[in-house]
């Protein structure tokens, strides 16, 4: 994450009314959501992955965080 967290413009964080939304797709334990998030306090995100492991390990890192939305799906189908 500290490979493309600097290259994020600061701009993301106005964008929309200040509400940045963020879809990530095979998102595993939710590493990359939480970190555009801790930098983006005004972002909301989506996680989308197939595997319900990796999902419930995004779950128990994000907490109540009542700016995400956890969804079990496979988008390559």
């Amino acid at each position: 994450m500290n490979i493309i967290l600097p290259h994020l413009p600061p701009q993301w964080g106005r964008l929309r009314g200040g509400r940045l939304r963020v879809l990530d797709l095979g998102c595993g334990d939710g590493i990359l959501a939480r970190s555009i998030l801790a930098r983006f306090p005004n972002a909301q995100a989506v996680l989308i992955d197939f595997s319900a492991a990796m999902l419930d390990a995004a779950r128990a890192k994000m907490g109540d965080d009542d700016r995400v939305q956890i969804v079990q799906a496979d988008f390559t189908s």
